[in-house]
């Protein structure tokens, strides 16, 4: 059994940047035939299809790189997991790299 609160371990989503200047990105998506990734001033790129509705792909892309998924060819939505909005809820989302904040302990 799988599927939310059955505790088994399912993917990560969202994006995230990757060695080498790419991110890896994924969407859910369970109604969804066909799901583009569209980075900003760049053609889009198909994902390829997983298992329970899940897409993925990984692309050239670092911190600050705006995108958004593009579902059936048609509809364009916001990354639901991104970390940062550059319009705000309906507009491009922003890649955002966690490991380059220098996180620390209060004092």
């Amino acid at each position: 059994m799988s599927g939310v609160g059955s505790g088994a371990a399912r993917p990560w989503f969202g994006a995230t940047v990757q060695a080498d200047r790419l991110a890896r990105f994924r969407f859910w998506g369970p109604a969804a035939r066909h799901v583009d990734l569209e980075i900003e001033h760049m053609e889009p790129v198909p994902m390829t299809p997983l298992q329970g509705g899940w897409f993925e792909v990984e692309a050239p892309a670092k911190a600050g790189t705006r995108y958004r998924f593009r579902i059936d060819g048609k509809l364009a939505v916001p990354d639901p997991a991104a970390r940062a909005q550059a319009d705000g809820v309906h507009g491009f989302s922003v890649l955002v790299d966690p490991q380059a904040y220098p996180w620390g302990h209060a004092t």
